[in-house]
């Protein structure tokens, strides 16, 4: 009786281990994960062209930091815990290292309404799915450019 308890222990363990690293695999070829990430600090998008044909570059998405502040209660929060706004220009976190919808759905690939919060960035700014968010866009030294509304669409994890 012990030994076929504790055999049945062993295989029941090796195969959650075998199912694990199945599911992995499964998830990082689903995620398409790059190999490497560049951030460069300038706007310079002849720079993001240059190293999307540099050699040995087999795919390229890129996204820009937005220089954007969320509303809350119509007052503008400019802590840098609720500042982390990105924008995908050609398929970052739509077509490689896709973004996981934990709940909801990614936004739109062209969509420019929608908006998916991390579970953290939700929850500090007390949104989730089908909620209204307001932010500040400001140019690069702070002065704003116009507020516009996004519908949260999903939480996502990166």
């Amino acid at each position: 009786m012990t030994v076929a308890l504790v055999g049945g222990i062993a295989l029941s363990t090796l195969a959650g281990a075998r199912r694990t690293a199945s599911t992995f695999g499964a998830y990082e070829r689903n995620v398409r994960l790059s190999d490497l990430a560049v951030n460069t600090f300038e706007p310079d998008l002849k720079r993001v062209d240059a190293i999307a044909r540099a050699p040995g570059v087999k795919t390229s998405a890129t996204y820009v930091g937005l220089n954007a502040y969320p509303v809350i209660h119509g007052r503008v929060v400019r802590d840098f815990r609720y500042t982390g706004f990105f924008g995908s220009l050609d398929g970052r976190f739509f077509t490689q290292d896709r973004a996981v919808a934990v709940s909801g759905r990614l936004p739109g690939l062209s969509a420019t309404d929608e908006i998916a919060l991390t579970p953290d960035l939700g929850t500090r700014l007390g949104v989730s799915g089908g909620d209204e968010i307001d932010c500040r866009f400001a140019d690069a030294h702070s002065r704003p450019l116009g507020d516009s509304r996004y519908r949260v669409v999903g939480i996502v994890r990166l």
